[in-house]
Order: C-alpha cells, then structure tokens, then sequence
C-alpha cells in the first residue's frame, strides 16, 4: 500500500523490496515484502 516513491531507495532508483512471499498463520495465508537493502550514513 506504499506509494511507489517510498518504495524505492534513496536515489529513487532501486527498487528495495523483494516479495510477495506466503507464510500460513492460523490456517489463513500472510503476506509479506522483506528486504536488504542498506545506505551509509
């Protein structure tokens, strides 16, 4: 549900999330995004 621009790393570029991954919780389907992605600071 995140905009496109909050999706992508800091030079708006890389896209940081990997995903739509499945996990079964309580019989019912989860789904969820899970990501790397690193900047220096």
């Amino acid at each position: 549900m995140l905009s496109d621009s909050l999706k992508r790393g800091a030079k708006g570029n890389l896209d940081m999330w990997d995903g739509v991954y499945s996990l079964k919780m309580a019989n019912q389907p989860f789904e969820y995004y899970r990501s790397s992605y690193r900047w220096r600071v």
